[in-house]
């Protein structure tokens, strides 16, 4: 009986974006520069995703982003659903409130649905990874 083993893979171009979105993003918030300081959250959470599905496909020869796209990409919207739910049980136990939010609903609601988009896919990513 063979056993298959994935081989470890190369540290994929986007995770050197992810960390250079990681640090920029740090190093422009405190600066307060737009849209680095008001939408910090999702640009972190997509930095830290793209830079840690790379060193998974180091590590293991596979990886979400480079393995499974697809599924990658329909985890996106699931991920919005899913603390949908989250903020709907908010609405009444008044647990968390968002501070610092845009004036515009238009770019408020898009930093909503970009922050909630990468909450799933990070928590994978992160417990793929440990």
């Amino acid at each position: 009986m063979k056993i298959a083993m994935r081989q470890a893979g190369c540290f994929k171009s986007y995770g050197y974006l992810g960390a250079l979105i990681l640090v920029g993003s740090e190093v422009l918030m405190f600066m307060r520069v737009e849209p680095f300081y008001t939408l910090h959250t999702p640009i972190c959470w997509s930095g830290l995703i793209l830079f840690v599905d790379a060193l998974i496909f180091k590590l293991k020869g596979e990886s979400f982003i480079a393995s499974r796209t697809r599924e990658f990409l329909l985890l996106l919207p699931i991920s919005v659903g899913l603390w949908l739910v989250f903020e709907f049980y908010n609405l009444f136990l008044h647990n968390w409130h968002y501070v610092g939010l845009p004036e515009s609903r238009v770019y408020r609601y898009f930093g909503y649905a970009w922050s909630f988009a990468t909450i799933w896919p990070a928590i994978l990513e992160v417990a793929e990874l440990v």
